[in-house]
Order: C-alpha cells, then structure tokens, then sequence
C-alpha cells in the first residue's frame, strides 16, 4: 500500500509541547488561540518545539512494521521553509535522529489532496479535519489521527497509532 502521512499531532506531539509551553510563558490554554495564533507561536519557540518534540507512542513501531509489510511511506506535512526558517532540514534532521523511515517527504502542502492524488495513495493519515474532509469527499480514504484539534468533529477516527497499523493491515487483506 501507499501511505501519506502528516507530521504535527500526528506523527510528533507538536501542540502538546506548544501547549505545556505556552502555559509556562503566558499562564493561559494554548489551545484557545485560532490556528493562525498557534501557528505564530510554534514558528517562536521552534528551536524547542520542533527539535524537541515527543513522537506519539508507537509511531517508529508502527512506521518499522508497516515498511517490513512492503508499505510506501509518504511524508506530507504543511512545514515549509517559508513560514519558519530552515524547518524542512530541521525536519529531516528530526526524522532521522528519531529513525523515522519514509520513502519521500514532502514540504509545503496545505492543500494535500493534490500530493494524495498524484501519488495515489491508499490511505492518508492527518489530524486536520479539513484535510481528512476534502480527501474523503473526493473519494479518497484518510484517516483522522484523534487530537486536540479535533476531538469535537465526527468521522473514521483512530486513536493509536496501533490502531492504525491494524485499520491498514485490514484494508491490505481485503484490496
């Protein structure tokens, strides 16, 4: 299978540790800020955030399994050099220190659907509920990685990255 996969709140705890912080610096709930706000504040303080970041639990196991199964993994992520300075090296940096595999990743990719179409991929895997909307609504098949940032929406959500793993080993034996 061919597999896309974001980075911030999915692979790594980006708002997590934006949110411990935030809290520290401004005694407030990082995530009443809007998405422009938040934005404004990780780019700040990225020499921790995105040096530092904790992975989710399971993610290098899961990725390792899912390579050891023949999977394709695909990286796109909004992350771009643009918006914070030096972060696509940082991010491959990031990846390799914590020996996340994956066979190309891709920088600057708000609108991801376009990446999901032209690799054609078999599953993506995000926790931006517009992403996991405009992907499905095409006729795509994407993930809602469960987080902060959308535990309010409904849709085909997953809680672990195990669960993931076995949401993709399922779809493997029924293709």
């Amino acid at each position: 299978m061919r597999i896309g996969l974001d980075i911030d709140n999915t692979i790594c705890s980006t708002n997590k540790l934006a949110s411990v912080i935030y809290k520290k610096i401004y005694k407030k709930d990082f995530n009443e800020l809007d998405k422009v706000n938040q934005y404004e504040f990780i780019g700040k303080n990225c020499d921790t955030i995105f040096d530092f970041c904790p992975l989710e639990d399971n993610v290098k196991e899961v990725i390792d399994k899912l390579r050891k199964d023949g999977n394709k993994i695909y990286i796109i992520t909004a992350r771009c050099n643009e918006r914070v300075n030096k972060i696509e090296q940082r991010t491959i940096n990031y990846l390799n220190k914590n020996k996340i595999y994956y066979d190309k990743i891709f920088f600057g990719k708000d609108e991801k659907y376009d990446v999901y179409k032209k690799l054609s991929l078999d599953i993506m895997l995000d926790d931006d509920y517009d992403v996991y909307d405009k992907i499905n609504n095409i006729g795509g098949n994407c993930l809602l990685y469960n987080g902060i940032l959308n535990s309010k929406k409904s849709g085909n959500k997953v809680y672990s990255w195990n669960e993931f793993y076995d949401y993709v080993r399922k779809e493997k034996n029924n293709g």
